[in-house]
């Protein structure tokens, strides 16, 4: 019993100095650049934007060093600690850069931002840590981010986005779009979800190359100018559902289509073929289906799929928004 009651006290002393040991730290700098870049690795980190300023990042569990590099500088792969939060802090050709400086577990960071800053981040995990979710918020300014695993989160952006992750989920939710600059949201293995205004104007292209593609906007004709830059893009294999039958290539495509190219229904390389009903349904080989209505007839090319990629419009032509999953399901809905 008595040996029970010191280990147990050793137990509770250890923990406790366990404790005493990470410690919480705050970091703020007048930040004097419109771009601020970032490469931190193991950490879980959540970046938001607000009105000040001033950047301001909050370190929670930071290990001080050890006695033993007492009047020694703490130096690593991302430079030398300028912080005391374990990362690195230098500007180069307009931009202020943070990197990882002492690699540490189970460290995590809250970063303020102004929230019109453009922001650049590339994750220093790689495939086989223990990533957890990268989460930005209120950004107003030009978002990229690049990840090998780690969950992409973006909430209450404006754009312009670039996010790619090799094996992470990403999830955007927009406040409003920005019309400047193209979105582009791609991942290897994950789910791709993101939500827009209703009245969002934007030329979308959904590419699900192994999984499908949802959405609750109704996908409308490109301009005609759009539709005939994607004319070398179309491809066989489509039904239209409800009007039509199966399209073979010695085949008509559908119950009054006609082909506009040489009037031949059986010609394979047609590059437009013409639909007369308003409501119609598009499927492609593996079933997926897009239901879109006109109020006059338009021609087959003007909605493109290749495979499981769809272009359309949704409301009015505007920004382009690129979502791409190689091995996961595309989920396009209206913000509530």
């Amino acid at each position: 019993m008595k040996k029970v009651f010191i280990l147990t006290l050793l137990l509770s002393a250890y923990s406790a100095l366990a404790q005493e040991e990470k410690e919480t730290k705050t970091y703020r700098m007048p930040l004097k650049t419109k771009k601020v870049s970032f490469l931190i690795s193991n950490a879980e980190v959540a970046i938001q934007g607000y009105d000040g300023t001033d950047i301001v990042i909050e370190a929670k569990g930071v290990t001080p060093p050890p006695k033993e590099a007492e009047g020694l500088k703490a130096v690593g792969a991302g430079g030398t600690d300028n912080t005391g939060i374990n990362l690195s802090s230098q500007t180069e050709n307009g931009v202020t850069i943070f990197k990882t400086a002492l690699r540490q577990d189970e460290i995590s960071y809250v970063i303020r931002l102004p929230k019109n800053t453009d922001l650049l981040w590339k994750s220093g995990n790689n495939f086989f840590a223990n990533d957890d979710e990268l989460t930005i918020t209120g950004i107003e300014g030009e978002i990229e981010v690049r990840t090998a695993s780690t969950n992409i989160n973006l909430k209450d952006i404006t754009g312009p986005v670039i996010a790619y992750s090799t094996m992470g989920k990403i999830s955007a939710q927009f406040s409003k779009v920005n019309q400047n600059k193209p979105i582009s949201l791609s991942t290897s293995h994950e789910a791709i979800d993101v939500s827009l205004p209703s009245d969002t104007k934007a030329s979308v292209i959904l590419d699900a190359s192994q999984g499908n593609a949802f959405t609750d906007f109704d996908l409308l004709p490109l301009p005609e100018k759009e539709a005939k830059q994607s004319e070398s893009q179309s491809v066989d294999g489509l039904v239209v559902v409800g009007s039509g039958s199966r399209r073979k290539d010695s085949e008509n495509i559908a119950k009054g289509a006609t082909s506009s190219k040489n009037n031949s229904a059986s010609n394979s390389s047609a590059s437009s073929i013409s639909i007369s009903t308003k409501d119609v349904n598009i499927q492609t080989d593996n079933n997926q289906i897009l239901s879109f209505a006109s109020a006059k007839p338009f021609t087959i090319n003007n909605i493109y799929i290749n495979g499981n990629a769809t272009k359309g419009i949704i409301n009015a032509p505007g920004v382009s928004i690129t979502l791409k999953s190689s091995m996961g399901n595309i989920y396009l809905r209206k913000r509530k």
